[in-house]
C-alpha cells in the first residue's frame, strides 16, 4: 500500500520528463561518471515507498515473470507502444523520480521512452505480495541511448497483477545507477 496521494502524471509531464532525461543522456556522451545511488531508502520525494520490497524472499512467479519478460522483449526490439501495453493503466512507476501514475496509453508509451537502455531478465527473485525484483543486464534498443549503461546491471521491483505490470520501482543495487532522474511536477 503507498500512503498519501499519488501524482498523475499528465501528458505535458511525462514529455518534459522524456525531453529532461534525453537531455541528461546527450550532456553524458555515453562517458562513464560516478552517479548518485538512485532508488533510495527514507525520507523525500524521491525515496523508494516502504511498501516496495528490496530483497527477494523466495522464487518468482513462473507467470509474473512471463509478463516481465514479455515487456522486456518489446522494449528491447523498440516497439514502445507495445511495451506499454504491459502496463495496467495507473500503474506507478518511479525511476529515480517521485512515484508517478501513468494512467492514458500516452503516458505509458512515454515512460517507455524515458527508459533509454532496453535489457535482458539476469536474475528474478519473488518479492511478495505479487512483486518480482528483477536484476537487468541493459543492451542498447531501437529508438533508445543507453551509452555507457550498455553492459551494466540494474535493478526494479515490478508488480504484476491479473497480467499486467501496475508497479514499477527502481531499486539501488547493480553495477549501473544512471542519473538521477528530473525533477517534474505533475
Amino acid at each position: 500500500m503507498i500512503i498519501g496521494p499519488m501524482p498523475v502524471l499528465s501528458l505535458r509531464a511525462v514529455t518534459a520528463l522524456a525531453l529532461a532525461a534525453a537531455a541528461l543522456v546527450a550532456a553524458g556522451c555515453g562517458e562513464a561518471r560516478p552517479r548518485a545511488t538512485t532508488g533510495t531508502v527514507g525520507a523525500g520525494p524521491n525515496a523508494t515507498p516502504p511498501s516496495v520490497p528490496r530483497q527477494g524472499v523466495g522464487p518468482a512467479d513462473p507467470a509474473e515473470r512471463r509478463v516481465i519478460d514479455d515487456w522486456l522483449a518489446a522494449l528491447r526490439g523498440g516497439h514502445e507502444v507495445r511495451a506499454a501495453r504491459y502496463f495496467a493503466p495507473g500503474a506507478r512507476v518511479q525511476n529515480a523520480s517521485q512515484v508517478f501514475v501513468v494512467r492514458s496509453l500516452a503516458e505509458r508509451t512515454q515512460f517507455q521512452r524515458v527508459l533509454t537502455c532496453g535489457a535482458v531478465d539476469r536474475d528474478a527473485v519473488s518479492g511478495g505480495d505479487h512483486f518480482t525484483i528483477v536484476t537487468f543486464l541493459l543492451v542498447e534498443r531501437p529508438g533508445g541511448f543507453c551509452g555507457s549503461g550498455v553492459g551494466q546491471e540494474a535493478k526494479a521491483a515490478i508488480r504484476v497483477v491479473g497480467g499486467r505490470i501496475v508497479g514499477w520501482y527502481r531499486l539501488p543495487g547493480g553495477s549501473y545507477q544512471g542519473d538521477a532522474g528530473p525533477q517534474v511536477q505533475a
